[in-house]
C-alpha cells in the first residue's frame, strides 16, 4: 500500500474506504482494479 500512497495513484477518498473496510473486516464491493494492491481487504465485483 505505501507505493500507492507514495505516488499519488491512490485517490484520497479510495484510501479512506479500504481503510474502514480492512478496520472492520468488511467485504468491498467494487470493479475498482486499484484495491487489489492493499493488503487486507477484501474484494467482490459488482459485475459478476
Amino acid at each position: 500500500m505505501k507505493y500507492w500512497l507514495d505516488t499519488d495513484h491512490f485517490p484520497t477518498n479510495d484510501i479512506w474506504i479500504a481503510a474502514i473496510a480492512r478496520a472492520h473486516r468488511l467485504t468491498l464491493v467494487t470493479n475498482d482494479e486499484q484495491f487489489k494492491y492493499i493488503d487486507g481487504v477484501t474484494l467482490e465485483s459488482w459485475l459478476e
